[in-house]
């Protein structure tokens, strides 16, 4: 007999049991049972392993183990705190372009993420490779976002001609925090959530005939050969009007509210088994395709991307589906609804959602959240959406 005898979904009875907040280990005896914890962990999350290689030792190592997990959760809810006047760098904001003829040219250690190419390696560190460029970059940043200022610039990579970019330069000047790590986490970000949106526009093109893509922009690391405290994020300009749809807090834009992309964030959920979710949708709207940057991702692991100060865990997810309201295009996409996924002992749902919503709590967090001050009720029907889908 193979399977459950009692017919149940795997899918489902795992998430049901990691919502009770178990943390499982694994002792490998063969070769059935290293393929068993594979599926259990592709669904549940990452397995510690106890390694015994003799049985007398076994009280031992679960001990020690046991006493890792213990001070590993003790570290990352330590790390969840710190100092609330945190120091910036000081810029004057100039939203006018310079004369990039005038303008000093560096060379630059060029960092490109590795793209993943399956589920599997998304919950993984991906790996990088190292080229080099040049970099003109403006003065002063034409804009200050809640972590990082943007300036206009040019870049050229492999010899290539200059085109327009935008440098992006984390805001504190702590230089603990200022470091080349956050800005690899923020590039691995990038890396899986535009990994997530080329499946999701196959799954798109296989439901609907006039589908809209989703792209991620390409984005590297450059750090200045000569001075390597300088190192930003770079992209190419996007020169269209710059919207955000939803922000990793739960927030969702009205001005011009996307069905699609609340859906996808939905998808990512539902399709990496509730271990993580692409959210911060930022970018600009070209011939029928968004095109995104900077999201955010929240990971049912806490000390993943935990440099970034982004991933809110389970309880942002929870905040997205608080606020989230499925749509035809969920319901084409077979996801589970945003109720049958928060827990009433946990959140209140109804059919009303909050608009830019945040969390108000009296602890000074390392997490950011992206909140706009203003809040507005609305009910489901009095939600419009700018995408009309034909489906196949």
């Amino acid at each position: 007999m193979k399977g459950d005898p009692k017919n149940r979904d795997l899918t489902k009875l795992i998430i049901s049991i990691k919502r009770l907040g178990i943390t499982y280990c694994k002792i490998q005896l063969n070769e059935t049972t290293k393929k068993m914890f594979d599926e259990f962990s592709f669904i549940y999350g990452s397995i510690s392993e106890i390694q015994v290689d003799d049985p007398a030792c076994l009280i031992e190592r679960v001990i020690e183990k046991t006493s890792a997990i213990i001070q590993s959760h003790i570290a990352s809810t330590l790390s969840s705190y710190h100092h609330a006047n945190r120091l910036m760098k000081s810029y004057s904001i100039s939203t006018s372009e310079p004369d990039w003829n005038s303008i000093e040219m560096y060379d630059v250690t060029v960092t490109e993420i590795v793209p993943p190419e399956t589920f599997e390696e998304i919950f993984y560190p991906l790996t990088t490779n190292e080229t080099k460029g040049r970099m003109k970059i403006a003065a002063n940043p034409f804009t200050k976002g809640s972590l990082r200022f943007a300036f206009y610039g040019q870049f050229s990579n492999d010899d290539l001609a200059f085109v327009d970019a935008v440098y992006k330069e984390l805001v504190s000047i702590d230089s603990k925090t200022d470091t080349f790590l956050i800005y690899r986490e923020h590039l691995e970000m990038q890396a899986i959530a535009q990994f997530l949106a080329e499946q999701f526009n196959f799954e798109q093109q296989r439901l609907f005939r006039n589908f809209t893509p989703i792209v991620y922009a390409d984005a590297d690391i450059v750090q200045q050969i000569t001075n390597p405290s300088k190192i930003y994020q770079v992209e190419r300009r996007m020169h269209q009007e710059w919207r955000k749809w939803n922000n990793n807090n739960g927030g969702v834009s009205l001005n011009e509210y996307s069905t699609l992309l609340q859906a996808f964030s939905h998808w990512t959920y539902q399709v990496t088994c509730g271990r993580l979710m692409v959210v911060d949708l930022q970018g600009v709207k070209i011939d029928r395709a968004y095109l995104l940057t900077d999201p955010a991702l929240h990971c049912d692991d806490l000390l993943r991307f935990r440099e970034t100060r982004t991933n809110l865990g389970v309880k942002g997810m929870h905040q997205f589906f608080r606020t989230h309201v499925c749509s035809d295009v969920c319901t084409k996409l077979n996801l589970s609804s945003s109720s049958s996924i928060l827990r009433p002992a946990v959140f209140n749902y109804s059919d009303s959602i909050l608009c830019h919503a945040s969390i108000k709590t009296t602890d000074n967090l390392t997490t950011e959240t992206f909140d706009d001050k203003e809040f507005e009720k609305i009910e489901k029907d009095q939600l419009e959406t700018i995408e009309n889908f034909e489906i196949c």
